[in-house]
């Protein structure tokens, strides 16, 4: 695994991280990819605590696909991640939230910690 995705402790519950910060579309889809590799890996059932942080992120329509068809893999596989993001703020999170109602928007890591804990 590389340090873009990691798991951490909070509170006592493991959480997977990942850390997609500043990245360009090609970057975001390889982490996507390890991303998914890493939750496939849980045992059928699991329900995994994931905060992705996007800030500064190049975010195009090639990396929604690619979020939706994760979701529908690991769905499909019987994962569920209970996942929040970080780093869409103003314009980008209004549409994101429009989009988006099985995700957790957050402003900041200490908060998306906090809330995939609480589900």
């Amino acid at each position: 695994m590389s340090t873009a995705v990691q798991w951490i402790e909070h509170k006592g519950k493991r959480i997977m991280v990942c850390n997609f910060a500043n990245y360009d579309e090609k970057q975001y889809l390889d982490g996507v990819d390890e991303m998914e590799k890493e939750l496939l890996a849980q045992p059928k059932g699991s329900r995994i605590p994931l905060i992705i942080d996007v800030t500064n992120s190049n975010m195009t329509q090639v990396t929604s696909a690619r979020g939706k068809k994760s979701v529908e893999v690991l769905g499909n596989a019987g994962v569920v991640s209970i996942t929040a993001m970080v780093g869409i703020t103003g314009l980008k999170k209004i549409i994101a939230q429009a989009i988006s109602r099985d995700v957790h928007f957050a402003n900041d890591m200490e908060s998306a910690k906090e809330w995939v804990i609480a589900q």
